[in-house]
């Protein structure tokens, strides 16, 4: 007997699925992340010494659309930012780790997640700077 056809329902659902497979897939290299809206992020960190903690600074732009987000971290909200700073380092530069981005379309701002071996090892939130 031959299978009935696929409800438009079912299909929307099957695509739904197979974009979420897609999207969960680590991106190539690090420092960079394509998602299927064409936003191509790029990702950018330093410390910068201020006093006696300093402050810990992200960054993450997207080349497609030319708009660039940021999120500064100091004693306020690390102990020790310099520390915090050695800490994420290692996990930023290790080969494991995977960073994807999204978009908030309500506040205009992004978050940036990495994973090391498939943990969550942070989570940003970034606003939108101005040009």
């Amino acid at each position: 007997m031959a299978q009935p056809a696929k409800t438009k329902a079912k299909q929307q659902i099957d695509e739904y699925n197979k974009k979420k497979r897609l999207e969960s897939q680590p991106p190539k290299k690090q420092g960079y992340d394509q998602d299927s809206d064409g936003r191509a992020w790029s990702f950018e960190y330093d410390f910068i010494e201020n006093g006696k903690k300093g402050i810990i600074v992200l960054k993450l732009s997207d080349a497609a659309s030319n708009q660039n987000w940021e999120a500064r971290f100091d004693e306020a909200t690390y102990v020790d930012p310099s520390k915090e700073y050695d800490a994420m380092h290692k996990v930023f530069n290790d080969k494991n780790v995977a960073f994807k981005c999204g978009f908030d379309k309500e506040s205009g701002g992004t978050w940036i997640e990495f994973r090391q071996d498939a943990i969550l090892r942070y989570v940003f939130r970034l606003k939108p700077t101005s040009k």
